[in-house]
């Protein structure tokens, strides 16, 4: 039993105790939180600047095809320049910038929408180096992603000149991107000060333990339940995309084939010659051949652009027509990576804007619309070109007869190594008879619409 006179030290003793147990778990939380803030801060600046110096390496061998020029605004190499600094796709805020030897904005994102933006220099803003040394962005040779701008706000850059072009590629990453990444830092904080205020107050160590893991068990059933909700929607919505995309691709290819169904064997073709070459690429396995299968529906989504007068013409196209009809490469990756940009990083829409822009390109580099050479062409393009090429000579026009599957086959083996990648030509050979087969098998039975004249009645 407590004395009456002994209680009131007691409860001070209690009280100090709980007060030194709070500064102790304020302390440990206070420096943990810094820690880790720092730690994972810095780490996501590493993953950022590692992300920026492959898409450095990317854009920089793509636009190694361009002949070396100074690039002047609106010609085909500033065209091609400009399209390849768009497909850089990056998240978070990042940006790809094109500068001349000045530091003035030739290529960006959002160029074409407003052309004001050509008149920007970068070339002045000033960067301080991980040696701290201040220098202008303009006179650096190349930037490994340890510099950053000095200016409104803090962004992360990387660079490097290209000679042969009297340029350099750019990419300036915002500090804010990096918030999330900082957000995760913050969370793995608390778990610190979680940690410390268990280890602070070993008499409640086993209940807060028992909580904790109760607590645990709990959230790990909910979250089961709700990844597997998640991945059933995400299938749904998948399904519902494909889909969608599909019936818009038929569209445009109604306007240029009878039944829409030219499409439809262009996919069965591609799906077909990948399938057949899988293990000689590393990239292809099933999921890649089943995106191609989806992406190649969209090659043609440009001709929807392209007027009747052009597109059904029986007759041979004049020089302004044939120049036309070409557009409609350009026009439908446009329009993909307009539909990106709203959509945000996505595999089968990148490779459906490589598709739609380079299945006319030619393995001598003599195609269009970028005059792309071998390997600098996609795979995915290199493959839907010989499956496209197939269905047009073996399919009907208003300008021109089928041919047969023999003299289709003849005049693909010809363009082996010029117009065709070999490989790819090599691997539609040993398919042929599977392609004749999808080619012969017959169409779906679609029933007829009968619509009532409601005014006869």
């Amino acid at each position: 039993m407590i004395e009456p006179a002994k209680a009131p030290k007691r409860y001070r003793l209690i009280a100090a105790a709980a007060a030194a147990q709070a500064l102790v778990v304020l302390a440990g939380g206070v420096l943990g939180f810094q820690w880790s803030r720092a730690r994972f801060a810095s780490a996501a600046a590493d993953a950022v600047y590692a992300r920026d110096g492959r898409v450095i390496d990317t854009l920089s061998a793509r636009l190694a095809a361009t002949p070396g020029t100074k690039l002047a605004y609106g010609t085909w190499e500033w065209e091609r320049a400009q399209t390849i600094v768009e497909s850089a796709g990056l998240p978070s805020g990042a940006v790809a910038v094109l500068l001349d030897e000045s530091g003035n904005v030739l290529c960006r994102p959002g160029l074409r929408e407003d052309p004001s933006l050509r008149g920007r220099n970068l070339g002045g803003l000033v960067v301080t180096e991980a040696s701290g040394r201040e220098s202008r962005l303009a006179a650096q040779e190349s930037l490994d992603g340890t510099a950053m701008i000095i200016g409104e706000g803090r962004q992360f850059v990387s660079s490097r000149r290209l000679p042969w072009l009297s340029s350099r590629l750019v990419i300036l990453q915002p500090e804010s991107g990096l918030l999330p990444l900082s957000a995760g830092a913050s969370g793995r904080a608390g778990w610190l000060l979680a940690a410390g205020m268990g280890t602070s107050a070993g008499l409640t160590l086993g209940l807060g333990l028992l909580v904790v893991s109760r607590y645990e068990r709990t959230l790990r059933r909910q979250n089961r339940e709700i990844d597997r909700e998640v991945a059933e929607r995400t299938q749904r919505t998948l399904a519902a995309r494909n889909a969608l995309i599909l019936g818009l691709a038929k569209l445009a290819d109604f306007r240029d084939s009878n039944q829409g169904r030219h499409l439809e064997r262009v996919c069965d073709y591609a799906a077909a010659i990948a399938e057949h070459m899988r293990g000689r690429f590393e990239e292809i396995d099933s999921t890649w051949v089943e995106r191609l299968r989806l992406a190649a529906s969209l090659h043609d989504i440009g001709k929807a652009a392209v007027p009747d007068a052009v597109l059904l013409k029986p007759g041979d196209l004049l020089e302004h027509e044939r120049a036309s009809m070409k557009r409609h490469a350009v026009v439908g990756a446009d329009s993909l990576m307009a539909l990106r940009r709203q959509l945000g990083a996505d595999p089968l829409l990148d490779m459906a804007v490589q598709v739609a822009l380079e299945h006319h390109e030619r393995w001598d580099g003599k195609g269009y619309p970028l005059g792309l050479k071998g390997e600098q062409i996609a795979l995915s393009a290199r493959i839907v070109a010989v499956a496209d090429v197939y269905d047009a000579l073996t399919s009907a026009r208003v300008y021109k007869d089928a041919c047969t599957h023999e003299k289709a086959c003849a005049i693909i083996r010809e363009g082996r190594g010029t117009q065709f990648d070999p490989r790819v030509t090599e691997a539609f050979e040993q398919v042929r008879d599977r392609i004749d087969e999808l080619r012969l098998r017959p169409e779906p039975q679609v029933p007829s619409l009968v619509v009532e004249d409601r005014k006869a009645a």
